[in-house]
């Protein structure tokens, strides 16, 4: 997984932190109380890329777009290392 590699539009740089984030919990909205579904937005979608990226790193993969299992192999190592100590 690589999390730096898009079809289209990327931008070079991370996005910013929201300054005034909606706080709570996703819905998909309702319509007849006017209420909007949640937007993610490009920080949240940086945000858990990141998380998952940091995650293969530190269990010494280099992240790998054409990989899918990575997280998987990442933990593994993790746990392997952890037990080893």
């Amino acid at each position: 997984m690589d999390n730096r590699v898009w079809e289209a539009n990327a931008a070079q740089t991370p996005p910013a932190v929201p300054s005034n984030p909606s706080i709570g919990y996703p819905t998909d909205g309702n319509p007849a109380t006017n209420t909007p579904a949640t937007t993610p937005g490009d920080y949240w979608f940086f945000q858990i890329s990141e998380e998952i990226r940091n995650a293969i790193v530190a269990g010494g993969l280099v992240p790998d777009r054409n990989s899918l299992n990575q997280l998987t192999l990442a933990v593994e190592a993790l746990i392997r290392a952890a037990i080893a100590a």
